[in-house]
């Protein structure tokens, strides 16, 4: 035989050698699932409204007596908040507020807003109150 036959019949033969070791090793090692992490002091770090889902039933407003007094804690525990022209949602990373204009005009609808958060007892100042409006909201 010629050298190079051998040298290729020796190389071809350490090809399959090895490809034969590699997937044995694969199919033979057992498949480890990750462990399962415990959830137990897991706090949600946003809270968000019901997403509005064309074809789906609008979300229910959330029935706020007029004459009722909120602490930032109560109100915390109402969101989110379906009310006629925004909505209120709470972010717990942030420690904010996030009030989203569903109307135009914008301004008028935002102080209105504002006028129900303070006519329900909290003062504008001490909360941290982010604004957003819906699309096409002006």
């Amino acid at each position: 035989m010629s050298k190079t036959l051998i040298i290729a019949t020796i190389l071809l033969a350490g090809i399959i050698i090895l490809t034969v070791v590699i997937f044995s090793r694969q199919a033979g090692s057992p498949q480890t699932a990750p462990s399962p992490t415990p959830f137990s002091t897991f706090t949600p770090s946003v809270i968000t409204q019901p997403s509005l889902i064309p074809g789906t039933p609008a979300p229910v407003k959330t029935p706020i007596p007029s004459n009722l007094s909120l602490t930032k804690e109560q109100l915390q525990s109402l969101t989110p908040l379906q009310l006629d022209n925004f909505n209120v949602e709470y972010y717990l990373e942030s420690d904010s507020f996030l009030i989203t204009i569903k109307e135009s005009p914008y301004e008028e609808n935002k102080a209105l807003a504002e006028k129900w958060l303070t006519d329900k007892g909290l003062d504008l100042s001490t909360l941290k109150l982010e604004w957003t409006s819906l699309r096409n909201v002006e």
